[in-house]
């Protein structure tokens, strides 16, 4: 192994900063302070210097990529960058939601993820987010130069040919955008498993008549998590009965009037599994007034774990997904595309069921 001219760091495992950060913090003061500069020594040779692993090595020079601090170059390695390239490289982050979402950043989803945006966006260096109304917006009045790139939420297609344009000037990442491109990448959680998953769960209770109260079609959203649905009804051998789907805008008021017209049915579904959670507490507003009580009568399940569902009573059964992360992963992808590193064109995190007291095995 080459000597390399890197002052050296004893890596402590007992320490509860893993070992790739340690390393990566180290070659961040290196190259604030001026330490490190040029072309660096390949991970291979970082990882012998250290006495760490290839991957943790290639994972802390991963991040300083992420962060503007270091650039990778075909067939050349990987450069520390100047301190003119590194401010240029970290600007704003322009913020650009659906028009649908009717509280705007104080609609709890997406203010969960504006949290992830904020904190991921602080540690890569980002100065501060730009709120705008459509893409376009954020391409006048100068903005073009300060606004490092775009991160759009919730946009329907038509919404994303808009972003086709915005892209030509500065990288762009959708989250649950209507679809996702190999120049767009799109961020979603498993919304079809998701439901799958809620629906698998009722039916092992027991409930065979299961109602759905879906989101605003048409969008990647409402479509996947309405298809989990039915994955879960065919899987089970249960009939997919039209009667017991109706539609919701992913808003309060719908989940209250469809539950309204699904527990009209001569044989209402004893239970109900709603697109997200805000549907849900108006499914429970809709079963209180009907003097139906919950789960004895009516199991309910939501999708997305909003900070209310733990509180209302009984606490609401839920798909928790992943919003924070939503935002992080969003953040990371624009700093990728910011770096010139290529991005997979569409990602899935993962969710979870959280299981409280609003579902329970249908009356005998």
């Amino acid at each position: 192994m080459p000597q390399l001219d890197i002052p050296k760091l004893a890596v402590d495992r007992s320490l509860p900063l893993p070992p790739f950060a340690q390393v990566r913090d180290h070659l961040r003061e290196l190259i604030s302070d001026g330490r490190l500069d040029g072309r660096l020594p390949s991970e291979r040779d970082l990882a012998d210097h250290f006495a760490v692993s290839y991957m943790t090595a290639r994972r802390a020079i991963g991040d300083l990529v992420d962060e503007g601090m270091l650039a990778r170059e075909q067939g050349r390695g990987t450069f520390v960058r100047n301190r003119n390239s590194r401010a240029a490289a970290i600007g704003s982050i322009g913020i650009v939601l659906s028009p649908k979402i009717r509280q705007g950043v104080a609609n709890p989803y997406v203010a969960a993820i504006l949290q992830g945006v904020a904190e991921e966006g602080r540690r890569l260096g980002y100065r501060r987010t730009i709120i705008a109304e459509h893409p376009l917006d954020l391409m006048r009045d100068g903005r073009v130069g300060s606004v490092s790139g775009i991160i759009a939420i919730a946009l329907s297609a038509a919404g994303f040919d808009d972003l086709e344009t915005a892209r030509k000037v500065m990288p762009v990442v959708g989250i649950d955008c209507g679809k996702g491109t190999e120049e767009i990448p799109n961020i979603v959680c498993d919304n079809r498993g998701g439901t799958r998953l809620a629906v698998e769960h009722l039916i092992q209770l027991g409930h065979k008549r299961i109602g759905y109260i879906g989101g605003d079609p048409p969008g990647e959203v409402a479509e996947a998590r309405r298809d989990g649905y039915l994955d879960a009804l065919r899987a089970a051998g249960l009939p997919a009965d039209p009667q017991y789907v109706v539609e919701g805008d992913f808003e309060m008021e719908s989940g209250y009037a469809g539950a309204g017209r699904l527990l009209g049915q001569p044989q209402p579904p004893t239970a109900i599994a709603c697109a997200n959670d805000a549907m849900a507490f108006g499914v429970y507003q809709r079963a209180h007034g009907s003097g139906l009580k919950i789960p004895h009568d009516l199991s309910v399940i939501g999708f997305d774990d909003l900070p209310a569902a733990g509180y209302i009573t009984p606490g609401l059964s839920t798909i928790r997904a992943p919003r924070v992360e939503l935002g992080w992963a969003a953040i990371q992808a624009l700093t990728r595309m910011v770096g010139d590193t290529p991005q997979a064109s569409h990602r899935v995190l993962p969710v979870s069921i959280y299981l409280r007291h609003s579902t329970a095995p249908p009356k005998a």
